[in-house]
């Protein structure tokens, strides 16, 4: 009897450990799109008219190239959190994208 009522201990203490990553891994995720969206916004926003200006011109070029690395210039001075800058690619297609559909200089 001693040795089922361990292995319900056990179920029960392994279901609530499931349960909790759970918890942790949404609570991850809510905070890495939270964090993103804040990088994605301070590439839109907090260009200067100049740096505006300079990514109109580069993104009428057919090479991208340029444009990538104008925007890794801008980068460090948005990105919040360290594993952002492995989406570092991600992060700035989208960036440059919503910038290109929302605002009238692209």
């Amino acid at each position: 009897m001693a040795g089922k009522a361990w292995h319900y201990w056990a179920a029960a203490g392994f279901a609530a450990s499931l349960v909790a990553g759970w918890i942790v891994s949404e609570r991850y995720e809510a905070a890495r799109q939270a964090e993103d969206g804040e990088t994605i916004e301070c590439l839109m926003q907090r260009l200067s008219p100049e740096e505006k200006y300079r990514l109109t011109k580069l993104s009428e070029q057919d090479d991208y190239r340029p444009l990538w690395l104008a925007y890794s210039e801008v980068f460090p001075r948005c990105a919040l959190h360290a594993s952002q800058w492995e989406r570092k690619r991600q992060l700035m297609f989208v960036a440059w994208s919503l910038m290109k559909i929302k605002s009238r200089e692209f």
